[in-house]
């Protein structure tokens, strides 16, 4: 076993950096890029954009929460990119700041939310849950099941095994 200087021991094993993160924090030690996207003109006041939460890219290039049809996700919502941070859940549109800019990780690893009663390792494909919309619980979340979902496999590969309704995931290439 190794100790810290002052005779700590350290941890041993597997660490599982998920229980640790919060939706939308992500690992800055590994490489990754995050972009600043206005919210769509098509989106609703007071539409809340989760941390940790998926956008996709609309037709007037502003991010927008994903629906049925949509085939590809731009990226996560991340802290970060001195966005405005008007609530601890995430950010809203139209509430203290008119049309706040998005920070969207595009590459790297970010910690997101999975459906409700499932399990995601690492080796899993991947898709984006969107079920009934934005009313369903389970919303905007990473599932094993491509039912009323995105394939975002080509685009995430799970970095460590779910933990407490999270999950560690990497963007392995650019969205755009």
């Amino acid at each position: 076993m190794s100790l810290l200087p002052n005779g700590t021991a350290l941890q041993t094993g597997t660490v599982d950096f998920t229980s640790l993160g919060q939706l939308g924090a992500m690992n800055t030690k590994k490489p990754y890029s995050i972009s600043t996207y206005p919210i769509s003109a098509d989106v609703a006041d007071l539409t809340l954009f989760p941390y940790g939460g998926f956008v996709v890219l609309d037709t007037d290039k502003g991010v927008k929460l994903p629906a049925s049809g949509d085939t590809r996700v731009q990226g996560a919502i991340s802290y970060s990119n001195a966005s405005i941070m008007n609530y601890p859940q995430g950010i809203v549109k139209g509430d203290f700041v008119a049309n706040p800019t998005i920070p969207v990780c595009e590459l790297g690893e970010i910690v997101v939310k999975v459906k409700a009663g499932e399990t995601i390792s690492v080796g899993d494909k991947v898709y984006l849950y969107y079920g009934s919309g934005i009313t369903d619980a389970d919303y905007n979340s990473l599932s094993t099941s491509a039912t009323t979902a995105i394939d975002i496999s080509s685009q995430v590969r799970v970095a460590h095994n779910s933990v407490g309704g999270k999950v560690a995931i990497n963007f392995v290439s650019y969205a755009k």
